[in-house]
């Protein structure tokens, strides 16, 4: 068993890397264009806010690049559609890096966003280089031909090229942006894309007339100079951001924000701390953007950390604004940018640690604690800076702590194995449970059951890990609990077998194999449950556990030969109900799916025959197989000879692993022979089991032998099959006998030897002997003549054979003891009248009957109302 690990090593519940609050594009498209000319049409509509996926942006990507293509080998390129296409390539490139963002965190996500914006960047250098060949054809070619080139610099010509180089240079720029976002620093294509941003957002504010664009362009290049670590235009560009607008538009607040994360990159935290503290004088809290807000409160907790642990979110978020959504006609950039840091890497540069003394580290922590203690948004730089430091902070209490703090350490405790101190922090925030680390309380469980299971005390585990997947049913810790929970109640278990620690190991198991289908031990776990649904006679649970065992497991042709004997035993219980099956009846064709079940069962089995796994289990299987050949609904009889004459060559009767095999084999060639009318041998395989039930050498083989006949006599004695019925009553009889006999030489079996003649009674009535039924009955009686069973039988046997005056006399003797007015008195009342009247004597039974009705109003609504009522007619008139 592992250690239950936190990955991102914080016990947070958090990805790998903070995505922040992204500032994208806020445009919404819905663009319906048509491009014609003489020779083709092009028609495409957009709608990007739409658009939920980055396998939708991919395509809508695909198909403008596409498009693009297409539009520009025309002879007359439509100047229109390209700017449709260059403004949607725009509100694509935020749009996929948004979706990105505000989704799960993975390289696979991370590499299909860089190819789409890869793509989107190809169409919009496309168009750019198109228009400006179109301009410098212009020049060279068109120019010195115009009678008026004034008139022409004024026409849309001239005039739509300019503005597609403008738009795609402004869009190109933003577009370099987000890519070089998801891309490593040491990526060669990546400086390539920073530059050719910087390049494409200078020529937008220079060409660009409107203020707004001019502006984006400007925060747009400062944002790419810094991460450049061009700090110094950086700053130059966010200063003439500010310059060009007032303290109420978006980017003043944003650019003053940058000022302040640019003065913290350089090392001049005295600036930092000024912007700060501008901003919050300068601005209202409500006015201030949610994302900065926060951002500027991590900044200051990398103020007080200095050079400690980098933060897990190190760049802090950008204000979203959406009171300031763009226009595509009139204003087609952003007011704010992304997260920069977003790349999932471990080559982000961290920040220089520094040889600090436990004194200095204990005022950090005590500033760094007043600030964020029970902040939850900076929850992951306390969590960080008291990990890195738990060595200086581990002597302190849990309360001068706090628990942010105590969870750090704790696990900085465990993953060192260090479990009784990381205990020692675990209790009292289990006990407490503060709202601070609500998401991570089943972290702190599962490590606290660990802990527990390592020292030993798997009470204490299992009464945590029995509640857990309850406690936390989102938890991405079930699978990780379900095995600890498995690991525990298997040691409790050994430790000391008693019901309790046996319930538990069974619950565990279940728990493991709901939450744990793919761990190592899991066909274990099937198997386990399997043979426990055995045990209590759910062959059909039994069978679906069996079933999910690999083949590559131990247990697989163990589990194999359970769910054949599983498939046979339900079969051979679900034909002792059929009563004469028919192709046609529901019964019949579950009994061909489950007969077709155990033959593919079989089938595997014989194919792997000589796999060493099966070994121990080849007599089992040769058993189980002789019951397939013995199947009514495909009987094999001889066949299933053969099989049970191999079985007795090949495996010795003397040999302790399967001597108690033979006696089934004895009991399922009996059957066999029983079926082929053989009775011969069906007897001397009766005898056989006769005689080793009797043996007193082995009492305990005896006893399983004298059960193989009890269960083969019992079998044939409940067959419903009209089919069968006949014969099964005749082998029902001699088996009966011999455990008679059996039950009179064995004291142990004495008490058994009543039930056996009732039965051989009763199965002399069923076969026309009655004679023969009469007499074991009359000796029941004389033996124990207060049996109501006996009695009852002997009385409808005298009944069966027309003697009125001895089924009067015992139905007499029945009635004293029978409760008045119960069914069964009811019965005996005119069992009794029923005599009298074969009897002609008409005044008792007609006297009977009316005042049983009488007195018995109840009648009315029993068995017996219409039996009583014929015979009151039969009784009374034959008198009148």
């Amino acid at each position: 068993m592992k250690i239950p690990y936190l990955s991102n090593g914080s016990g947070h519940r958090i990805r790998s890397v903070i995505i922040p609050w992204f500032c994208l594009l806020f445009l919404s498209f819905s663009i319906s264009v048509t491009a014609a000319n003489s020779e083709q049409k092009l028609s495409t509509e957009f709608n990007v806010e739409s658009i939920t996926t980055l396998q939708e942006i991919q395509a809508l990507v695909a198909s403008l690049y596409n498009q693009g293509k297409t539009t520009t080998t025309l002879k007359s390129a439509d100047f229109i559609l390209q700017e449709t296409l260059v403004t949607t390539a725009g509100a694509a490139a935020g749009h996929a890096f948004q979706l990105f963002q505000s989704g799960n965190l993975t390289a696979g996500s991370s590499a299909r966003t860089k190819a789409t914006l890869l793509q989107n960047r190809e169409l919009l250098l496309h168009l750019l280089k198109h228009n400006e060949k179109v301009i410098r054809h212009y020049q060279e070619h068109e120019l010195d031909k115009m009678a008026d080139p004034v008139r022409f610099f004024d026409s849309e010509q001239w005039q739509m090229p300019q503005k597609l180089i403008s738009l795609s240079s402004y869009w190109l720029g933003w577009n370099g942006y987000y890519a070089s976002l998801l891309m490593q620093p040491n990526e060669p294509l990546r400086a390539t894309i920073l530059n050719e941003s910087i390049e494409a957002f200078s020529r937008s504010f220079i060409d660009f007339a409107e203020d707004e664009i001019t502006t984006k362009s400007l925060y747009g290049r400062a944002l790419v100079y810094k991460l450049q670590k061009t700090y110094g235009r950086s700053a130059y560009d966010f200063k003439s951001v500010k310059q060009r607008v007032d303290r109420t538009h978006p980017l003043y607040l944003n650019s003053l924000y940058q000022e302040a994360l640019l003065s913290q990159l350089q090392g001049n935290s005295r600036v930092s701390r000024a912007i700060i503290k501008a901003i919050r004088s300068n601005y209202l809290s409500k006015d201030i953007p949610n994302p900065i807000r926060i951002g500027l409160k991590k900044l200051e907790t990398q103020m007080i950390v200095k050079h400690g642990t980098t933060p897990l979110s190190t760049t802090p978020l950008i204000a979203s604004n959406e009171q300031n959504k763009s226009n595509p006609a009139s204003d087609p950039a952003p007011n704010k940018e992304p997260q920069e840091n977003t790349v999932i890497t471990s080559s982000d540069k961290k920040l220089e640690n520094t040889v600090e003394t436990k004194a200095q580290t204990l005022v950090q922590f005590s500033r760094l604690k007043k600030l964020a203690r029970n902040d939850i948004e900076l929850f992951d730089n306390f969590y960080q800076f008291a990990k890195k430091h738990s060595g200086h902070l581990a002597h302190l209490s849990y309360a001068e702590l706090t628990p942010v703090a105590a969870l750090a350490i704790a696990n900085h405790h465990f993953n060192d194995k260090n479990f009784d101190a990381a205990l020692k922090l675990y209790q009292p925030m289990l006990s407490e449970n503060p709202a601070i680390i609500n998401a991570q309380t089943d972290s702190i469980w599962l490590q606290t059951s660990y802990i527990y299971n390592h020292k030993k005390q798997w009470r204490k585990a299992i009464a945590m890990l029995s509640r857990f997947s309850e406690a936390f049913p989102n938890s991405h810790h079930l699978k990780a609990s379900a095995e600890l929970y498995y690991s525990a109640a298997i040691s409790f278990h050994r430790q000391a077998k008693s019901a309790l620690s046996s319930k538990t190991y069974m619950n565990a198991t279940a728990n493991y194999v709901a939450h744990c289908t793919q761990c190592s031990q899991i066909d274990d776990a099937y198997y386990t449950l399997a043979r426990r649904q055995v045990q209590q006679g759910n062959h059909g649970k039994a069978s679906t556990y069996f079933s999910k065992i690999s083949a590559q497991s131990k247990h697989y042709f163990v589990a194999l030969f359970h769910l054949a004997e599983v498939q046979l035993t339900a079969l051979e219980a679900l034909q002792q109900k059929v009563k004469q099956p028919t192709k046609h009846t529901a019964r019949s064709t579950a009994e061909r799916t489950r007969y077709q079940a155990a033959t593919n069962t079989l089938i595997i089995y014989r194919a792997n025959k000589n796999d060493k796994r099966t070994a121990n289990l080849k007599p089992n299987w040769v058993i189980l197989q002789a019951r397939y050949a013995l199947l009514e609904i495909n009987p094999k009889y001889s066949a299933a000879v053969a099989t049970l004459n191999q079985f007795n060559t090949r495996f010795n009767s003397a040999n302790p692993t399967t001597e108690s095999l033979h006696a089934q084999a004895n009991a399922l060639r009996a059957t066999a022979y029983l079926r082929l009318a053989n009775t011969k041998r069906f007897e001397a395989n009766i005898d056989k089991l006769f005689n080793a039930s009797i043996a007193t050498g082995k009492p305990t083989l005896a006893a399983h032998n004298y059960k193989v006949l009890q269960r083969l006599a019992n079998r044939f004695y409940s067959d419903t099959n009209t089919k069968t019925q006949a014969n099964s009553y005749l082998g029902a009889i001699y088996a009966y006998q011999q455990l008679a006999e059996i039950s009179r030489k064995l004291g142990q079996h004495s008490k058994h030897l009543s039930s056996i003649e009732f039965r051989i009674a009763k199965l002399y009535g069923k076969t026309g002997q009655l004679e023969r039924s009469l007499q074991i009955y009359k000796q029941l009686v004389s033996v124990n003549p207060d049996s109501a069973d006996a009695l009852f039988a002997l009385g409808y046997i005298h009944n069966d054979l027309l003697q009125w005056k001895e089924s009067l006399d015992v139905w007499r003797q029945l009635s004293d003891g029978l409760k008045t007015g119960s069914p069964k008195w009811l019965e005996v009342r005119y069992q009794i009248a029923n005599a009298m009247l074969r009897l002609e004597r008409l005044d008792s039974a007609c006297a009977i009957a009316k005042m049983t009705r009488v007195l018995h109003p109840k009648l009315q609504n029993s068995e017996f109302a219409a039996p009583f009522s014929q015979l009151e007619i039969a009784s009374c008139k034959q008198k009148i």
